[in-house]
């Protein structure tokens, strides 16, 4: 139990950083940055810290609601809301750069004056340090990726499967990066994968021994992330991530596939349309899949 609080804890303390400036960010699940851009002596930090950190931070609120008296067509009364947060911060000096992410979604639905369910929920936290090789395009990295989510999960049938720290993912990545280009990266390495259980109950559901808190495991990972501009305002992010056990036959590697088209409305109003597939054979031997499509406002914090 203190093993994941504490590593837990960790991940939350790393997004201090210092002189921030805040700019608007259209969210993407997986983003990815590879920096590679030069910086002043430490001579200089102090005199222009907006040249060192570069920071992005946006508030997002999705909604819908709708409701019917005696209507012809039939009637469904629905309400639902999703709040999002997305926060990155880089430092970039020399062919050193650092990179994190947080990521934090959380929605709920109400049909027909029925239970409240649970539509989206996410804690994601991303921090990465790159250094760029003499090989063009290619750096050196070290990843270090934390993901589980606030609340209790059922699923369709109403049984419970998830809560926060059940399951909680920690992901330690060191390899290579090679960004060809804005619109491509690509990225391999090897990787420990670590899966805490709060609660105990759901340790099978997971794949983990009955009454497990934790488990190891060792392998490697591959990534590819695409973004690009489709249209005017209209931005595409894509992205696929694996992590294969080396103890465990291929076919059960763990694959995400994630995918997300963005359209600006204007300057605070956004659409957009999410499909996401995740294969994880501990939990269900089916592919999981997530299919969104959202209009929304955006607030840029300060």
């Amino acid at each position: 139990m203190r093993l994941y609080a504490a590593s837990f804890v960790l991940m939350l303390f790393s997004i201090s950083a210092p002189s921030l400036t805040i700019a608007k960010y259209t969210f993407r699940e997986d983003d990815r940055l590879n920096l590679t851009s030069s910086l002043p002596e430490d001579s200089d930090l102090q005199k222009d810290s907006a040249a060192v950190w570069k920071t992005k931070w946006v508030l997002g609120l999705n909604g819908s609601q709708a409701s019917y008296t005696n209507w012809s067509q039939g009637n469904a009364n629905s309400i639902a809301a999703t709040g999002s947060n997305f926060f990155n911060a880089t430092f970039k000096r020399s062919k050193y750069s650092y990179d994190i992410l947080i990521n934090l979604k959380y929605g709920k639905a109400k049909i027909n004056g029925a239970e409240v369910r649970k539509t989206d929920d996410l804690i994601a936290i991303k921090n990465r340090l790159d250094y760029m090789l003499h090989v063009k395009d290619v750096s050196a990295y070290f990843e270090a990726d934390f993901r589980t989510q606030f609340d209790k999960g059922f699923d369709k049938n109403q049984v419970y499967i998830s809560s926060f720290l059940a399951p909680a993912t920690l992901l330690e990545t060191a390899g290579l990066g090679y960004k060809p280009n804005s619109v491509l990266q690509f990225q391999s390495g090897l990787t420990m994968k670590q899966t805490f259980m709060a609660d105990t109950s759901l340790a099978r559901v997971y794949g983990l021994k009955t009454g497990s808190q934790f488990r190891n495991e060792g392998g490697f990972s591959m990534g590819a992330a695409l973004k690009m501009n489709v249209a005017k305002n209209l931005v595409l992010n894509s992205s696929a991530q694996s992590f294969t056990n080396i103890l465990r036959p291929l076919d059960e590697t763990d694959i995400i596939f994630s995918n997300e088209l963005t359209g600006k409305i204007n300057s605070f109003m956004n659409t957009n349309i999410q499909f996401v597939m995740v294969y994880d054979k501990d939990f269900n031997t089916s592919l999981q899949i997530k299919q969104v499509l959202a209009v929304g406002l955006s607030f840029t914090v300060l």
